[in-house]
């Protein structure tokens, strides 16, 4: 499934490729034609971003659409900056690269040589893993998500850190399994302090982006400093409405890197010779089964349409961002907007389907899998009562409550997101769409607890206390 789930932007592009009579497009037509694409970021009343083709290493095509602030009526330009949200990884990994060279870490070094707070669970979480999402750490917004954090709660290195120190389990043993996960990058930036005694941002504005070039490229986790030409993010729209989206990303190595179309395209000039170090970022992650999987060190390197690609994608707030390279063809496509909708890393291939339309293979036929059996478990009259009541993690600090009402079934409480419906899915589990609360039973068939999941964080223990608890007396199953 996972597979599935790193080819997502291919798949849901099937169909939206444009023709065009000539291997590169040129002139009027040109512009004409993306201008097509972008269309409905283009106005003085939405949001929109910047757009940026790069041939050979230079930027041939580079165009801004829609407002950089809707509240004070400023366009966005090529010039204006925006947040690159997780297309900043493949800088951190980059920099983790740089340590190595220098022979300050190994990528094979067990996290914990330099983060010695981070739990022993038992067996090594190296760098390397971390860097490729096999690490099994559980991922930060998850994690605080299940702990009854909102969506616009400010959270930060500090905070990952004090949640980790706490957790008695990985989500799956490190190495097996490929899961996106932030934490690890997150880490990663606390090394690269650590090992030099420097803020990871003038780490990398000395090692990185003033080496390269990168004049306009920095790492932001002060989210009160004002910095100028820095667009505003927006959600939406929704009924023809935006909305400014509340800044909350105090954090850095898994994102909150800022930059230009000018600049990323800099950084793309690198994948078209690669030095060692950027020829090691294209190493992809190998699980412990032998498996080889498309994600490497910050970027995805794998196949579209027949021809190598290296690409990633960003989204925090209403930022979206996306970074794709095609070293065969030497070209490649920067999307960055301001927009929740902006879709960027569909507008990328799409910009890829017009340069390279001749170069591509034709979009292969494939028939839709098996839907998968759903089930509706239903409790049964004993444990209806059973199920009834608190349960409290003692990785989280924090407790569900499962209450029931003839009126609207069940539900899971929480004091800070309220109620929220829960429906049976399979046997002893109730779920939502974005949560699963697999009930556990013990002795006598009785339910003394539950395992809950939302997607990053899975099966993280719930012990069932009642309406008193005592979390000293807590025990993890």
């Amino acid at each position: 499934m996972w597979y599935k789930l790193l080819f997502f932007v291919s798949i849901i592009l099937i169909g939206s490729s444009l023709s065009s009579n000539l291997p590169f497009i040129s002139g009027e037509n040109k512009e004409a034609k993306i201008d097509s694409l972008f269309a409905t970021w283009n106005g003085t009343d939405v949001a929109g971003g910047t757009v940026a083709v790069v041939r050979e290493g230079e930027i041939v095509f580079s165009k801004a659409y829609g407002m950089a602030s809707l509240e004070y009526g400023v366009p966005n330009r090529v010039e204006t900056i925006y947040n690159l949200a997780s297309v900043s990884k493949q800088f951190t990994a980059y920099g983790m690269v740089l340590l190595e060279q220098q022979g300050k870490l190994s990528l094979e070094d067990d996290v914990r040589k330099y983060l010695p707070d981070v739990p022993d669970f038992g067996e090594r979480i190296t760098i390397r893993q971390m860097l490729t999402h096999t690490s099994g750490l559980r991922s930060l917004h998850a994690l605080l998500e299940m702990a009854g954090w909102r969506g616009d709660d400010r959270r930060s290195n500090a905070d990952l850190r004090r949640f980790i120190a706490n957790q008695k389990e990985l989500n799956f043993p490190s190495g097996s399994e490929y899961l996106y996960c932030n934490t690890g990058y997150m880490f990663c930036a606390d090394i690269i302090e650590q090992i030099s005694g420097m803020s990871y941002e003038s780490w990398m504005k000395e090692n990185v982006f003033d080496p390269l070039g990168m004049s306009q490229s920095f790492c932001r986790r002060d989210i009160n400093q004002v910095i100028p030409h820095v667009a505003t993010s927006y959600y939406g729209p929704a009924n023809n409405e935006f909305q400014k989206a509340v800044e909350y990303w105090a954090y850095v190595g898994s994102g909150n890197m800022h930059s230009t179309v000018a600049d990323l395209s800099v950084w793309m000039k690198q994948f078209r010779q690669p030095n060692s170090a950027f020829k090691r970022l294209q190493e992809n992650g190998i699980l412990t089964n032998g498996d080889t999987i498309p994600y490497a060190l910050g970027n995805i390197v794998s196949t579209h349409r027949g021809a190598k690609v290296i690409h990633h994608g960003g989204s925090i707030g209403g930022f979206r961002s996306f970074f794709l390279f095609f070293p065969e063809y030497d070209i490649g496509f920067i999307v960055l907007s301001n927009r929740s909708s902006g879709n960027a890393g569909g507008k990328a291939f799409q910009l890829a389907h017009l340069y390279l339309s001749d170069h591509l293979e034709p979009v292969s036929s494939s028939s839709p899998g098996q839907a998968e059996q759903s089930s509706s478990w239903e409790p049964s009259e004993s444990d209806k009562t059973g199920m009834l009541g608190r349960y409290y993690s003692p990785e989280l600090d924090t407790y569900y409550r499962i209450d029931w009402s003839s009126d609207d079934g069940y539900s899971l409480y929480h004091q800070r997101h309220g109620s929220r419906p829960v429906q049976g899915g399979q046997e002893d589990e109730l779920r939502n769409p974005s949560f699963r609360f697999q009930l556990v039973r013990g002795k006598r068939n009785r339910i003394i607890g539950a395992r809950a999941s939302n997607g990053r964080v899975r099966n993280m223990w719930f012990e069932k206390v009642g309406e008193k608890y005592d979390p000293a007396k807590t025990r993890l199953k």
